[in-house]
């Protein structure tokens, strides 16, 4: 699969990844995903904090996220899996299991947490010294974890799948 061709201007500038504009970022998003990806165009959205693009991996789907913030743009990938219970002994079962997880040793730079009324599951990163092999890397960490455990959670704590299109 071709990668979009980099102008010049662009390639000489991402040899200072300190360095990059918003632009030259996401132009580095797109070249990793549509490397992950069999032959797909990764398309950007624009967001109310900053622009996404997302991905389908087996039944999750997950969201990669620039978001500019102050001097810094972030990097955030994450994928919701389940409906948070609305029974507290459930969801203080699922709190003490998903603290285990969140240990560096199984879960890598990848973490659960609750946003809302769902459990999600993500990595969050300044994009400064960031390279494509290592975006590639978090939205297959966080891609593994969502389609591993949002099946798992639902049948382990009857929560219900979030369900994307």
């Amino acid at each position: 699969m071709n990668a979009p061709e980099v102008p010049e201007s662009t390639a000489l500038s991402i040899e200072r990844p300190d360095e990059r504009t918003l632009g030259e970022m996401i132009l580095l998003i797109k070249q990793a995903l549509n490397e992950m990806t069999s032959g797909g165009k990764a398309a950007v959205f624009k967001s109310k904090s900053g622009y996404y693009f997302s991905v389908r991996r087996g039944n999750a789907k997950v969201y990669i996220e620039i978001v500019p913030v102050k001097k810094t743009i972030m990097l955030y990938i994450h994928s919701a899996l389940v409906q948070i219970p609305k029974s507290s002994k459930k969801l203080f079962l699922i709190e003490n299991f998903l603290m285990d997880k969140n240990n560096i040793l199984k879960t890598g730079p990848a973490k659960f947490y609750i946003w809302g009324d769902k459990l999600c599951v993500g990595v969050a990163r300044p994009l400064k010294n960031l390279d494509k092999y290592e975006i590639k890397y978090f939205i297959n960490e966080v891609s593994k974890l969502a389609d591993a455990y949002n099946d798992l959670l639902a049948k382990k704590f009857g929560c219900k799948l979030i369900l994307h299109k």
